[in-house]
């Protein structure tokens, strides 16, 4: 993997609701939020989110931005920049 300071992009929803980004060995997902006033939640994946990103690509990724969106609240501690 690169350095840590290296961000490159993995995947980008079409739609512009999240991205995924390599940051050293983490994997960030940004998801955009919010109605009138947009605003990002960026997030490391954890071990349960990476082990299914593994195995179902992103379609899980659009479930995880989906489930973002509903609870907001339960990610933004997580929320990194």
């Amino acid at each position: 993997m690169g350095e840590s300071g290296v961000m490159a992009v993995l995947i980008h929803d079409a739609d512009g609701a999240f991205e995924l980004e390599q940051r050293g060995d983490a994997l960030l997902m940004t998801v955009l939020c919010g109605g009138i006033g947009l605003y990002e939640i960026r997030f490391p994946l954890d071990a349960s989110e990476r082990a299914e990103y593994d195995a179902r690509g992103s379609q899980y990724l659009r479930e995880l931005a989906d489930e973002v969106r509903r609870d907001e609240s339960s990610h933004r501690a997580r929320n990194v920049t």
